[in-house]
């Protein structure tokens, strides 16, 4: 998968085991040359994460990361789409972000999650530049 034409779909959670202040998760996805990240946090907690995408970054210090606020301890689902570096980001369903990017980072070499604390994934899908399925996994 090139970075200018797919689609991932997953959904996760924080697992509760101890209480923590802000918890966050975030997806990263790591191409040749640069990573793409999405925080996502407990409401109010927003301040505290930032995304990046593509060239495009942007932190919860400086912007309105409101939208990436969620119950974290609850099922979420993350799906990003991105046709010809036009990247639109949904949480359960609602588009929370759409941008452009410019710069070519190559192909989509791994993915990494990652949670304060424990956390759980349920499924992850990615979809190529030809719309077909690239890799399907559910998780027990």
């Amino acid at each position: 998968i090139d970075d200018s034409n797919f689609s991932i779909k997953t959904k996760l959670k924080c697992d509760s085991i101890q209480a923590l202040i802000c918890p966050y998760m975030e997806l990263m996805l790591v191409f040749e040359e640069d990573i793409f990240w999405i925080e996502l946090t407990e409401k109010g907690c927003e301040s505290n994460i930032s995304y990046k995408i593509g060239e495009m970054y942007f932190s919860g210090k400086e912007n309105d990361l409101s939208e990436f606020g969620c119950e974290i301890y609850e099922w979420q689902e993350l799906e990003l789409r991105v046709e010809n570096k036009l990247a639109e980001l949904l949480l359960n369903g609602n588009s929370i972000i759409d941008l452009a990017y410019s710069q070519e980072f190559g192909k989509l070499m791994g993915l990494i999650f990652t949670f304060t604390g424990a956390g759980s994934v349920d499924f992850v899908q990615l979809i190529g530049a030809d719309g077909n399925m690239v890799y399907d996994d559910q998780f027990d």
